[in-house]
């Protein structure tokens, strides 16, 4: 199967506008306890998405994330309901803001946490477990990213994913990414 990344980007004109789900809470990483959440998301959200998504551990967590020099916790956001599904779980979606690599993406300690005008933010890992889409979660998650962004003084917002993955495709050009 070929593998097409498609590389989308998104003109922020005015602030996102941040659209609460009922029952549905954000928040940011608070450490190490978060990691093994962040990772059931991940196996949850890709197990039936058609490319082959090895299983992460905490080390890969570690070395894609928190050993980048963009991380931040203020930048990872998890959706979570108020009460525990099935499998014991009340995170049901994630995202992080990244830097694209290969430019100015050293992180200075501002205000917002992200360089000034360095680097182009981007959508880094946006998942919502299966159940919980097609509610707003994957909308509000993205709205608190790119607010952020806006909120920093960036205009732009990128993001890659799997022209297979055509639901993600949809929904990102719902959002404006082209």
């Amino acid at each position: 199967m070929m593998r097409t990344v498609l590389h989308l980007v998104r003109a922020l004109e005015v602030r996102p506008v941040l659209s609460p789900v009922a029952g549905i809470s954000l928040r940011n990483f608070d450490g190490p306890q978060d990691i093994d959440g962040w990772l059931d998301i991940r196996r949850r959200a890709f197990c039936d998405e058609g490319l082959p998504i090895r299983d992460w551990t905490a080390q890969d967590f570690a070395m894609e994330m928190m050993s980048k020099p963009w991380w931040s916790p203020k930048h990872l956001w998890f959706a979570e309901t108020a009460l525990p599904d099935a499998q014991g779980a009340r995170a049901i979606g994630a995202v992080a803001l990244a830097m694209r690599r290969g430019e100015r993406a050293v992180r200075d300690r501002t205000q917002a946490g992200m360089s000034e005008r360095r680097g182009v933010p981007v959508v880094h890992w946006l998942m919502v477990v299966p159940q919980w889409r097609r509610r707003g979660v994957a909308r509000w998650l993205l709205a608190a990213l790119e607010t952020a962004c806006w909120d920093a003084g960036y205009r732009q917002v990128a993001l890659e994913t799997h022209a297979a993955w055509t639901a993600a495709v949809a929904f990102y050009r719902s959002m404006g990414y082209v």
